[in-house]
């Protein structure tokens, strides 16, 4: 599962990066808004989720579940730092609810939080969250052997300075989804790096 992450810049480029995306065969699209009104915040978000509710890929909206619920989005992504997830669960009990964590006891709170998804990283250095040391690709494994969710377990998701230098490790280590940032949203070409993302995730 490929799950490209979209952080805000000039509104017109941000649709068509999102329009890339979708033609790229994107499975989920997740948005992160920071440093903006609520107004822009609300704007932008609206028309993501037009696009993504056309194509029929979920949205994901981070850090925001008042966002999430004003617009329809599938689901709400928490931060280390948001509202917990049992206050969220009790405004928006229809929404897929994800967490970011950095390490094993994180990841385990999480799980006992209710979590749907768990989000681990950074797996390397990534440029959009410099202030973070990687944490590797041995994690991984181990947090998927430890959290288990009747039925199927707790999907895990590996982000963080993920490329097409590195996703084949990333795979090999027991990941079957990964989120990606900037490995998309900076290439020339996005709609075929995403495309290549997803072959790569399928062979």
């Amino acid at each position: 599962m490929l799950i490209p992450y979209l952080s805000f810049r000039k509104e017109e480029e941000i649709l068509r990066l999102t329009q890339d995306i979708i033609e790229g065969e994107a499975d989920v699209i997740q948005l992160r808004v920071a440093n903006k009104s609520d107004k822009e915040f609300l704007s932008i978000a609206t028309k993501i989720r037009k696009l993504a509710r056309d194509s029929k890929i979920p949205l994901i909206i981070n850090n925001r579940p008042d966002i999430a619920l004003a617009i329809g989005a599938e689901g709400v992504h928490l931060g280390q730092d948001d509202l917990p997830i049992e206050s969220v669960k009790k405004i928006a009990p229809q929404k897929l609810i994800g967490k970011s964590t950095h390490n094993l006891k994180e990841a385990l709170k999480a799980t006992k939080e209710g979590a749907d998804y768990i989000s681990i990283g950074p797996i390397f250095h990534s440029p959009t969250k410099p202030n973070l040391s990687p944490i590797g690709l041995n994690l991984i494994s181990q947090i998927k052997e430890k959290i288990k969710i009747p039925p199927g377990g707790l999907p895990v998701i590996a982000i963080g300075g993920i490329n097409l230098s590195n996703i084949e490790q990333v795979i090999k280590s027991g990941a079957e989804r990964v989120a990606i940032c900037s490995a998309i949203s900076e290439a020339k070409d996005p709609k075929a790096i995403t495309k290549e993302f997803k072959r790569l995730l399928r062979d």
